[in-house]
């Protein structure tokens, strides 16, 4: 079936806004064969990522 587009949507589906770690998105279109092709990508992540990330990497070192 055809994919649900996301830039039509006036907010976030609750699976990504409610995630606690980054979620990776792609944009999709069809090519001139019909075969789908990824045009754009991006991370979709809570409003509080800076500081966690910052947690993690203090962790690591």
């Amino acid at each position: 079936g055809e994919p649900e587009p996301l830039a039509a949507a006036h907010a976030l589906p609750a699976v990504l806004s409610a995630r606690q770690a980054p979620a990776l998105i792609g944009v999709y279109g069809p090519a001139a064969d019909g075969v789908w092709r990824e045009t754009a990508r991006g991370f979709v992540v809570p409003d509080d990522w800076p500081e966690q990330a910052r947690a993690f990497a203090a962790k690591v070192d």
